[in-house]
Protein backbone atom coordinates (compact mmCIF):
# COMPACT_ATOMS: atom_id res chain seq x y z
CA UNK A 1 0.00 0.00 0.00
CA UNK A 2 3.18 2.04 0.97
CA UNK A 3 4.68 1.98 -2.44
CA UNK A 4 1.00 2.65 -4.19
CA UNK A 5 0.93 6.50 -1.86
CA UNK A 6 4.13 6.71 -3.22
CA UNK A 7 3.80 6.57 -6.62
CA UNK A 8 0.67 8.27 -6.42
CA UNK A 9 1.93 11.33 -4.28
CA UNK A 10 4.80 11.79 -7.21
CA UNK A 11 2.39 12.15 -9.73
CA UNK A 12 1.04 14.71 -8.12
CA UNK A 13 -2.12 12.99 -6.16
CA UNK A 14 -3.15 14.58 -3.29
CA UNK A 15 -5.49 12.92 -0.36
CA UNK A 16 -8.48 16.07 0.98
CA UNK A 17 -9.32 19.09 -0.42
CA UNK A 18 -6.30 20.43 -2.76
CA UNK A 19 -5.32 23.70 -2.11
CA UNK A 20 -6.81 26.79 -3.32
CA UNK A 21 -4.77 28.48 -6.29
CA UNK A 22 -2.69 31.60 -5.06
CA UNK A 23 -5.17 34.71 -6.12
CA UNK A 24 -3.65 36.80 -8.99
CA UNK A 25 -2.23 39.84 -7.70
CA UNK A 26 -4.58 42.76 -7.90
CA UNK A 27 -3.31 46.17 -6.75
CA UNK A 28 -4.84 49.56 -6.16
CA UNK A 29 -8.42 50.18 -7.26
CA UNK A 30 -9.83 49.19 -10.66
CA UNK A 31 -11.79 53.10 -12.19
CA UNK A 32 -8.32 54.85 -11.01
CA UNK A 33 -6.59 52.56 -12.72
CA UNK A 34 -8.68 53.18 -15.53
CA UNK A 35 -8.82 56.49 -15.35
CA UNK A 36 -5.46 56.65 -15.08
CA UNK A 37 -4.90 54.10 -18.56
CA UNK A 38 -7.92 56.60 -20.31
CA UNK A 39 -7.07 60.69 -18.86
CA UNK A 40 -10.48 61.03 -21.31
CA UNK A 41 -12.30 59.10 -19.48
CA UNK A 42 -14.30 59.47 -16.25
CA UNK A 43 -15.98 57.35 -13.77
CA UNK A 44 -20.24 57.47 -13.51
CA UNK A 45 -22.85 56.60 -11.23
CA UNK A 46 -26.01 54.95 -12.27
CA UNK A 47 -29.13 53.40 -10.35
CA UNK A 48 -26.79 50.18 -11.04
CA UNK A 49 -23.63 51.26 -9.61
CA UNK A 50 -20.48 52.87 -10.81
CA UNK A 51 -19.54 52.79 -14.35
CA UNK A 52 -16.12 53.90 -16.26
CA UNK A 53 -16.70 56.05 -19.46
CA UNK A 54 -13.79 57.26 -21.82
CA UNK A 55 -14.59 60.05 -24.24
CA UNK A 56 -13.21 60.94 -27.41
CA UNK A 57 -14.29 64.17 -28.93
CA UNK A 58 -13.55 65.25 -33.31
CA UNK A 59 -14.28 68.43 -34.58
CA UNK A 60 -16.81 68.38 -38.00
CA UNK A 61 -14.02 69.32 -39.80
CA UNK A 62 -12.15 66.34 -39.05
CA UNK A 63 -11.24 64.20 -42.19
CA UNK A 64 -11.54 59.88 -41.46
CA UNK A 65 -9.67 58.69 -45.06
CA UNK A 66 -11.18 60.53 -47.51
CA UNK A 67 -15.06 61.39 -46.17
CA UNK A 68 -15.21 64.50 -43.76
CA UNK A 69 -17.33 64.09 -40.56
CA UNK A 70 -19.31 67.52 -41.70
CA UNK A 71 -20.62 65.81 -45.08
CA UNK A 72 -24.68 66.16 -44.97
CA UNK A 73 -26.38 62.96 -46.69
CA UNK A 74 -27.47 62.79 -50.15
CA UNK A 75 -31.08 61.88 -49.74
CA UNK A 76 -31.34 60.11 -53.08
CA UNK A 77 -34.02 56.99 -53.62
CA UNK A 78 -31.55 54.58 -53.66
CA UNK A 79 -29.77 55.63 -50.62
CA UNK A 80 -33.05 55.24 -48.86
CA UNK A 81 -33.90 52.42 -50.04
CA UNK A 82 -30.99 50.69 -49.46
CA UNK A 83 -30.91 51.36 -45.65
CA UNK A 84 -34.82 51.15 -45.41
CA UNK A 85 -35.18 54.45 -44.07
CA UNK A 86 -36.56 57.40 -46.12
CA UNK A 87 -36.08 60.13 -43.15
CA UNK A 88 -32.28 59.37 -42.06
CA UNK A 89 -30.56 62.58 -40.60
CA UNK A 90 -26.53 61.69 -39.31
CA UNK A 91 -27.77 63.12 -36.00
CA UNK A 92 -29.97 60.70 -35.41
CA UNK A 93 -27.88 57.80 -36.21
CA UNK A 94 -25.89 56.11 -33.10
CA UNK A 95 -22.37 53.93 -34.75
CA UNK A 96 -21.54 51.04 -32.21
CA UNK A 97 -19.21 48.40 -32.22
CA UNK A 98 -18.16 45.79 -29.62
CA UNK A 99 -15.21 43.92 -28.13
CA UNK A 100 -16.11 40.68 -26.75
CA UNK A 101 -14.45 37.99 -24.48
CA UNK A 102 -15.19 35.53 -26.82
CA UNK A 103 -16.93 34.81 -29.82
CA UNK A 104 -20.46 33.48 -28.63
CA UNK A 105 -22.78 34.14 -25.90
CA UNK A 106 -23.52 30.42 -25.48
CA UNK A 107 -19.83 29.89 -24.53
CA UNK A 108 -20.12 32.53 -21.18
CA UNK A 109 -18.80 35.26 -23.88
CA UNK A 110 -19.50 38.93 -22.79
CA UNK A 111 -19.28 42.70 -24.20
CA UNK A 112 -16.42 44.18 -21.79
CA UNK A 113 -15.98 47.07 -24.08
CA UNK A 114 -18.50 49.11 -26.38
CA UNK A 115 -17.52 52.60 -28.48
CA UNK A 116 -20.86 54.84 -29.38
CA UNK A 117 -20.20 57.64 -31.93
CA UNK A 118 -22.68 60.22 -32.13
CA UNK A 119 -23.12 63.89 -33.19
CA UNK A 120 -23.68 66.31 -30.57
CA UNK A 121 -23.29 70.06 -29.96
CA UNK A 122 -20.94 70.83 -33.22
CA UNK A 123 -19.21 67.99 -32.09
CA UNK A 124 -18.61 63.93 -33.32
CA UNK A 125 -18.09 62.24 -29.82
CA UNK A 126 -16.93 58.19 -29.52
CA UNK A 127 -18.09 57.29 -25.83
CA UNK A 128 -16.50 53.85 -24.76
CA UNK A 129 -18.00 52.21 -21.86
CA UNK A 130 -15.47 49.87 -20.45
CA UNK A 131 -16.38 46.96 -18.41
CA UNK A 132 -13.70 47.08 -15.08
CA UNK A 133 -14.95 43.38 -13.84
CA UNK A 134 -18.13 41.83 -14.44
CA UNK A 135 -19.79 42.24 -11.15
CA UNK A 136 -20.56 46.00 -12.42
CA UNK A 137 -21.75 44.67 -15.67
CA UNK A 138 -25.37 45.75 -14.81
CA UNK A 139 -24.18 49.39 -14.54
CA UNK A 140 -22.57 48.56 -17.36
CA UNK A 141 -25.48 47.61 -19.67
CA UNK A 142 -27.60 50.24 -18.34
CA UNK A 143 -26.00 52.67 -19.25
CA UNK A 144 -25.78 51.29 -22.92
CA UNK A 145 -29.64 51.45 -22.18
CA UNK A 146 -29.80 54.95 -21.55
CA UNK A 147 -27.37 56.34 -24.64
CA UNK A 148 -29.53 54.31 -26.67
CA UNK A 149 -32.76 55.74 -26.47
CA UNK A 150 -31.51 58.57 -27.10
CA UNK A 151 -31.00 57.85 -30.94
CA UNK A 152 -34.01 55.96 -33.28
CA UNK A 153 -31.20 54.56 -35.83
CA UNK A 154 -28.24 52.40 -35.03
CA UNK A 155 -25.32 51.39 -37.43
CA UNK A 156 -23.47 48.04 -37.10
CA UNK A 157 -20.84 46.04 -39.10
CA UNK A 158 -22.11 42.41 -39.12
CA UNK A 159 -24.40 43.81 -36.04
CA UNK A 160 -27.33 41.73 -36.55
CA UNK A 161 -25.17 38.48 -36.36
CA UNK A 162 -22.93 38.95 -33.77
CA UNK A 163 -23.28 42.90 -31.43
CA UNK A 164 -26.36 42.98 -30.87
CA UNK A 165 -27.41 39.30 -30.21
CA UNK A 166 -24.28 39.39 -27.59
CA UNK A 167 -25.66 42.31 -25.91
CA UNK A 168 -29.32 41.28 -25.74
CA UNK A 169 -27.64 38.17 -24.45
CA UNK A 170 -26.37 39.82 -21.98
CA UNK A 171 -29.05 42.07 -20.94
CA UNK A 172 -31.78 38.98 -20.55
CA UNK A 173 -28.91 37.47 -18.13
CA UNK A 174 -29.45 40.24 -16.22
CA UNK A 175 -33.77 40.37 -16.96
CA UNK A 176 -32.94 43.89 -18.72
CA UNK A 177 -36.02 44.75 -21.13
CA UNK A 178 -34.60 44.37 -25.01
CA UNK A 179 -33.64 47.89 -25.37
CA UNK A 180 -31.89 47.34 -28.77
CA UNK A 181 -35.41 46.15 -30.58
CA UNK A 182 -36.97 49.61 -31.10
CA UNK A 183 -33.82 51.50 -32.81
CA UNK A 184 -34.09 51.10 -36.56
CA UNK A 185 -30.68 49.06 -37.55
CA UNK A 186 -28.67 49.43 -40.49
CA UNK A 187 -26.27 46.68 -40.84
CA UNK A 188 -23.54 47.65 -43.38
CA UNK A 189 -22.18 44.22 -44.23
CA UNK A 190 -24.91 42.89 -46.63
CA UNK A 191 -24.33 46.11 -48.49
CA UNK A 192 -20.66 45.66 -48.63
CA UNK A 193 -21.14 42.23 -49.83
CA UNK A 194 -23.92 43.71 -52.01
CA UNK A 195 -21.27 46.22 -53.82
CA UNK A 196 -18.03 44.86 -53.39
CA UNK A 197 -18.00 41.49 -53.34
CA UNK A 198 -16.79 40.77 -56.26
CA UNK A 199 -14.02 43.46 -56.39
CA UNK A 200 -12.57 43.34 -53.11
CA UNK A 201 -10.32 40.45 -51.38
CA UNK A 202 -12.95 40.25 -48.47
CA UNK A 203 -15.88 42.18 -46.71
CA UNK A 204 -14.12 42.79 -43.53
CA UNK A 205 -14.33 46.35 -42.57
CA UNK A 206 -10.43 46.51 -42.17
CA UNK A 207 -10.67 46.11 -45.86
CA UNK A 208 -13.17 48.67 -46.62
CA UNK A 209 -11.00 50.60 -44.65
CA UNK A 210 -8.49 50.56 -46.33
CA UNK A 211 -9.52 49.80 -49.69
CA UNK A 212 -12.46 51.98 -50.60
CA UNK A 213 -12.56 54.99 -47.01
CA UNK A 214 -8.36 55.44 -47.44
CA UNK A 215 -8.30 54.81 -43.89
CA UNK A 216 -4.70 54.05 -42.61
CA UNK A 217 -4.48 53.01 -38.98
CA UNK A 218 -1.70 54.03 -36.71
CA UNK A 219 0.87 51.83 -34.61
CA UNK A 220 -1.49 52.10 -31.49
CA UNK A 221 -3.86 49.41 -33.26
CA UNK A 222 -4.15 46.10 -31.67
CA UNK A 223 -5.77 43.10 -33.57
CA UNK A 224 -9.13 42.41 -32.48
CA UNK A 225 -8.36 38.69 -32.15
CA UNK A 226 -6.13 39.63 -29.39
CA UNK A 227 -8.45 42.01 -27.24
CA UNK A 228 -10.14 38.90 -25.16
CA UNK A 229 -6.73 37.75 -23.89
CA UNK A 230 -5.05 41.37 -23.39
CA UNK A 231 -8.95 41.79 -21.12
CA UNK A 232 -8.27 38.65 -19.50
CA UNK A 233 -5.03 40.09 -18.67
CA UNK A 234 -6.27 43.33 -17.05
CA UNK A 235 -8.72 41.16 -14.97
CA UNK A 236 -5.77 39.07 -13.56
CA UNK A 237 -3.79 41.98 -13.13
CA UNK A 238 -5.29 45.24 -13.06
CA UNK A 239 -2.46 46.60 -15.92
CA UNK A 240 -4.73 48.42 -17.88
CA UNK A 241 -2.39 49.65 -20.69
CA UNK A 242 -3.32 47.28 -23.19
CA UNK A 243 -6.45 48.40 -22.67
CA UNK A 244 -5.56 51.43 -24.69
CA UNK A 245 -4.80 49.85 -28.01
CA UNK A 246 -8.36 47.62 -27.95
CA UNK A 247 -9.79 50.94 -27.22
CA UNK A 248 -8.04 52.69 -30.19
CA UNK A 249 -9.15 49.47 -32.24
CA UNK A 250 -12.47 50.15 -31.55
CA UNK A 251 -12.43 53.96 -31.31
CA UNK A 252 -11.83 53.49 -35.30
CA UNK A 253 -14.21 51.19 -36.33
CA UNK A 254 -16.81 53.40 -34.88
CA UNK A 255 -15.45 55.94 -36.64
CA UNK A 256 -15.43 54.00 -39.59
CA UNK A 257 -18.85 53.16 -39.52
CA UNK A 258 -19.98 57.06 -39.89
CA UNK A 259 -17.54 57.78 -42.85
CA UNK A 260 -19.26 54.34 -44.56
CA UNK A 261 -22.63 55.84 -44.38
CA UNK A 262 -21.54 58.91 -45.37
CA UNK A 263 -19.85 57.66 -48.07
CA UNK A 264 -22.91 55.41 -49.45
CA UNK A 265 -24.86 58.52 -49.56
CA UNK A 266 -22.50 60.01 -52.03
CA UNK A 267 -21.93 57.31 -53.89
CA UNK A 268 -25.40 55.84 -54.83
CA UNK A 269 -26.57 59.29 -55.80
CA UNK A 270 -23.42 60.31 -57.87
CA UNK A 271 -23.09 56.25 -59.25
CA UNK A 272 -26.50 56.71 -60.83
CA UNK A 273 -25.43 59.24 -63.57
CA UNK A 274 -21.86 58.70 -63.66
CA UNK A 275 -20.78 54.81 -63.80
CA UNK A 276 -17.12 55.88 -63.77
CA UNK A 277 -17.05 56.93 -60.37
CA UNK A 278 -18.46 53.55 -59.33
CA UNK A 279 -14.78 51.84 -60.94
CA UNK A 280 -13.02 54.61 -58.52
CA UNK A 281 -14.28 53.00 -55.88
CA UNK A 282 -13.77 49.54 -56.77
CA UNK A 283 -17.29 48.85 -56.60
CA UNK A 284 -19.18 46.27 -58.88
CA UNK A 285 -21.28 48.28 -61.41
CA UNK A 286 -23.64 45.83 -62.36
CA UNK A 287 -24.39 44.79 -58.99
CA UNK A 288 -25.14 48.12 -58.23
CA UNK A 289 -27.49 49.19 -61.08
CA UNK A 290 -28.71 45.49 -60.44
CA UNK A 291 -28.92 46.52 -56.89
CA UNK A 292 -30.73 50.14 -58.19
CA UNK A 293 -32.81 48.45 -60.18
CA UNK A 294 -34.20 46.66 -57.51
CA UNK A 295 -34.82 48.87 -54.75
CA UNK A 296 -35.60 52.10 -56.73
CA UNK A 297 -36.15 51.13 -60.37
CA UNK A 298 -37.87 54.73 -60.79
CA UNK A 299 -35.04 56.51 -59.94
CA UNK A 300 -32.86 54.36 -62.17
CA UNK A 301 -31.90 54.66 -65.84
CA UNK A 302 -33.33 51.58 -68.16
CA UNK A 303 -30.75 52.65 -71.13
CA UNK A 304 -27.66 51.76 -68.51
CA UNK A 305 -28.58 48.05 -68.56
CA UNK A 306 -28.67 47.88 -72.65
CA UNK A 307 -25.46 49.22 -72.82
CA UNK A 308 -22.91 46.26 -74.02
CA UNK A 309 -20.16 48.10 -72.81
CA UNK A 310 -21.48 47.85 -68.59
CA UNK A 311 -23.28 44.44 -68.63
CA UNK A 312 -23.14 41.22 -70.54
CA UNK A 313 -26.17 39.20 -71.96
CA UNK A 314 -25.73 37.24 -68.31
CA UNK A 315 -25.84 40.03 -66.41
CA UNK A 316 -28.73 41.70 -68.18
CA UNK A 317 -30.64 39.16 -68.28
CA UNK A 318 -30.56 38.83 -64.40
CA UNK A 319 -31.45 42.29 -64.52
CA UNK A 320 -34.53 42.05 -66.24
CA UNK A 321 -35.15 38.94 -64.17
CA UNK A 322 -34.79 41.04 -61.03
CA UNK A 323 -37.39 43.60 -62.69
CA UNK A 324 -39.49 41.10 -63.07
CA UNK A 325 -39.46 40.21 -59.37
CA UNK A 326 -40.03 43.69 -58.06
CA UNK A 327 -42.83 43.91 -60.01
CA UNK A 328 -41.72 46.35 -63.04
CA UNK A 329 -42.35 44.35 -66.04
CA UNK A 330 -42.09 47.22 -68.19
CA UNK A 331 -38.55 47.87 -67.78
CA UNK A 332 -37.90 43.98 -67.35
CA UNK A 333 -39.74 43.67 -71.35
CA UNK A 334 -38.11 45.52 -72.24
CA UNK A 335 -34.65 44.66 -71.47
CA UNK A 336 -35.87 41.11 -72.57
CA UNK A 337 -36.99 42.83 -76.27
CA UNK A 338 -33.37 43.98 -76.83
CA UNK A 339 -31.86 41.16 -75.83
CA UNK A 340 -34.12 38.95 -78.13
CA UNK A 341 -33.38 40.73 -80.81
CA UNK A 342 -29.76 40.68 -80.57
CA UNK A 343 -30.50 36.73 -80.70
CA UNK A 344 -30.55 35.89 -77.07
CA UNK A 345 -32.54 32.67 -76.93
CA UNK A 346 -33.40 32.55 -73.43
CA UNK A 347 -34.62 35.96 -73.51
CA UNK A 348 -37.04 35.23 -76.34
CA UNK A 349 -39.15 32.70 -73.99
CA UNK A 350 -38.90 35.32 -71.10
CA UNK A 351 -40.22 38.20 -73.46
CA UNK A 352 -43.05 36.31 -75.05
CA UNK A 353 -44.01 35.20 -71.41
CA UNK A 354 -43.83 38.78 -70.23
CA UNK A 355 -46.19 40.08 -73.43
CA UNK A 356 -48.51 36.72 -72.52
CA UNK A 357 -48.32 37.89 -69.13
CA UNK A 358 -49.41 41.27 -69.51
CA UNK A 359 -52.60 40.45 -71.89
CA UNK A 360 -51.86 42.72 -74.74
CA UNK A 361 -50.23 41.92 -78.56
CA UNK A 362 -50.57 37.69 -78.38
CA UNK A 363 -49.24 38.10 -81.68
CA UNK A 364 -45.58 39.31 -80.81
CA UNK A 365 -45.45 36.80 -77.91
CA UNK A 366 -46.18 34.11 -80.63
CA UNK A 367 -43.36 36.30 -82.58
CA UNK A 368 -40.34 36.37 -80.11
CA UNK A 369 -41.29 32.14 -79.61
CA UNK A 370 -40.85 32.00 -83.33
CA UNK A 371 -37.63 33.90 -83.14
CA UNK A 372 -36.38 31.95 -80.43
CA UNK A 373 -37.65 28.58 -82.89
CA UNK A 374 -35.19 29.92 -85.87
CA UNK A 375 -32.43 30.29 -83.68
CA UNK A 376 -32.50 27.35 -82.21
CA UNK A 377 -32.96 25.69 -85.71
CA UNK A 378 -29.55 27.59 -86.74
CA UNK A 379 -27.65 26.98 -83.27
CA UNK A 380 -24.83 24.10 -83.73
CA UNK A 381 -23.89 24.06 -79.63
CA UNK A 382 -26.67 22.81 -78.48
CA UNK A 383 -26.91 19.49 -78.19
CA UNK A 384 -29.55 17.17 -79.84
CA UNK A 385 -31.33 16.17 -77.17
CA UNK A 386 -31.44 19.35 -75.27
CA UNK A 387 -32.56 21.26 -78.70
CA UNK A 388 -35.64 19.21 -79.56
CA UNK A 389 -36.59 19.88 -75.88
CA UNK A 390 -36.50 23.46 -76.50
CA UNK A 391 -37.94 23.65 -79.49
CA UNK A 392 -41.11 21.26 -77.71
CA UNK A 393 -41.14 24.18 -75.29
CA UNK A 394 -41.47 26.83 -77.76
CA UNK A 395 -44.08 25.32 -80.00
CA UNK A 396 -46.69 24.39 -76.75
CA UNK A 397 -46.12 27.58 -75.85
CA UNK A 398 -46.99 28.85 -79.01
CA UNK A 399 -50.08 26.82 -78.88
CA UNK A 400 -51.54 27.53 -75.34
CA UNK A 401 -51.31 31.13 -76.23
CA UNK A 402 -53.41 30.59 -79.50
CA UNK A 403 -55.59 28.67 -77.38
CA UNK A 404 -55.72 31.43 -74.37
CA UNK A 405 -56.64 33.66 -77.02
CA UNK A 406 -59.56 31.77 -78.68
CA UNK A 407 -57.55 32.75 -82.35
CA UNK A 408 -57.27 30.21 -84.52
CA UNK A 409 -53.68 29.31 -86.78
CA UNK A 410 -54.57 30.96 -89.72
CA UNK A 411 -54.66 34.02 -87.45
CA UNK A 412 -51.28 33.58 -86.21
CA UNK A 413 -48.96 31.80 -88.67
CA UNK A 414 -46.65 28.87 -87.05
CA UNK A 415 -44.29 29.42 -89.66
Amino acid sequence: MSDILSELKRLGVTMGFPEKPAAPKRTGDVFRTLETAFPDGFTGENRFGPYFLNRRAYPLDYTHGSVCLSQEIAQSGLFKSLVGRTDIKKEETLAMDTETSGLSSAAAAFVFMIGMGYYSDNMYVIDQLILPDLGYEKAFLHQIEITFARFPVLLTYNGKSFDVPMIRSRGNFHFFPDFCAGMHHIDFLPIVRKFWRRTLPNCRLSTVEQDILEVRRGEAEVPGFMAPEIYREFLNTLDADGLAGIAYHNEIDVLSLTALLLFLSGVTRKGLNQPDSLREHRMSVPDFYRSAAMLNPEETELSRFLEDSLFSIAERRMTAATLRKRGALEQSLQIYCVLAESGDIISCYEAARLHEKTGREPEKAIAYLQKGIALLEQSETIGVWSKQAKLDQFRNRIEQIRRKAGNSKKDFPFE
